[in-house]
């Protein structure tokens, strides 16, 4: 995807299946957004709420699906607007940046998948296993 193009999930779902550009921008409607990034190695946007003003963090519900990372993630840390998966060894296996008081209060594995949210509420009939933060 380009550079300087943004997009708007107001609620709905997203999937972004091929690279996307530092300059992008996806914007997530605070209520059941869902934005699935298919190959989150190329993703290189910027997540945003959609709703920039206080308060911080977004509303239970709105989810980032990181397609294929269960495999080898581990543990997650988020600091400084930036999400980082870590394999068992402690390194890096991807990095998500978020901008607009975005928050994310938990991570969970499922079907293969990392799941973000700040809450759980769009992986309610999964199965899924919380992940860890970082030490």
């Amino acid at each position: 995807m380009g550079e300087h193009m943004r997009f708007i999930i107001d609620p709905g779902t997203l999937t972004i299946n091929q690279p996307v550009g530092y300059n992008t921008t996806v914007e997530l409607d605070p209520y059941d957004a869902v934005l699935t990034i298919n190959h989150p190695k190329t993703f290189h946007g910027v997540i945003t709420d959609e709703n920039l003003g206080p308060p911080a963090g977004i509303p239970e519900g709105t989810t980032i699906d990181l397609v294929g990372l269960a495999k080898h993630a581990a543990s997650w840390s988020y600091n400084n607007d930036l999400l980082a998966i870590f394999n068992a060894h402690g390194r890096v296996i991807d990095t998500v940046r978020t901008t607009g008081g975005y928050q994310i209060d938990e991570v969970a594995t499922a079907g293969g998948n990392v799941y973000a949210t700040n809450g759980i509420a769009n992986l309610n009939n999964m199965t899924r296993t919380l992940l860890p933060t970082h030490t």
